[in-house]
């Protein structure tokens, strides 16, 4: 465990700027890619849960064990799904937890060979909070009757949110964050918030 946890920083941060406790941790965007990729296909499945019904489902689950609510399986899964995803959001915001993050793990372990591009992480943080409310939301939704057609939209824009990370390389939340520094309303030094060509 404790040589995987070394191994798994060596790719997903830059080691020096977790070298002590004090040090502003650098992540390694091209992990981070990867893993966007990875998180991307989550709200994919929820997109054809909530707009088949659960349909496929119930023709599977009566097959194979009898059970006939077809529509309360879909349910179970949307939401085991997005307590993962929150899972998935929490665990990489701190140096000691983020090796239990499994999406981190797979994306640093798919890039490992490619030469590491490092940026600061405040901003990353920042992004997978606005993920994380993003995630509560969409389990709420799902949860009151009344209130599950408001789902859709909420996948799709984590689905946006996604997808511009992994196929553009735009990180949407640091993005304002990096808004929110330039405004000072967030007080923030870190190099790449400072940058003109946001």
């Amino acid at each position: 465990m404790f040589s995987y946890k070394l191994k798994f920083q060596e790719h997903w941060f830059n080691p020096e700027s977790i070298a002590s406790d004090s040090s502003i941790p650098y992540i390694n965007e091209r992990a981070l890619r990867a893993r966007a990729g990875l998180m991307f296909l989550i709200p994919v499945i929820l997109l054809f849960i909530r707009l088949d019904h659960g349909n496929h489902d119930e023709i599977i689950i009566n097959a194979i064990s009898g059970i006939a609510n077809a529509r309360e399986y879909s349910h179970t899964f949307a939401y085991s799904l997005i307590f993962f995803v929150m899972y998935e959001m929490v665990t990489p915001m701190f140096v000691k937890t983020a090796h239990f993050s499994v999406t981190s793990a797979l994306g640093a372990f798919f890039t490992r060979k490619q030469a590491p591009i490092y940026q600061v992480m405040r901003p990353k943080i920042f992004a997978w909070n606005i993920g994380l409310i993003l995630a509560v939301l969409c389990q709420i939704s799902l949860y009151y009757t009344v209130m599950q057609s408001i789902a859709f939209y909420f996948l799709a824009t984590c689905l946006l949110f996604m997808w511009l990370e992994t196929a553009c390389g735009i990180c949407a939340g640091c993005y304002v964050y990096y808004i929110l520094v330039r405004t000072g309303i967030i007080k923030d030094n870190c190099d790449t918030c400072n940058i003109d060509n946001i």
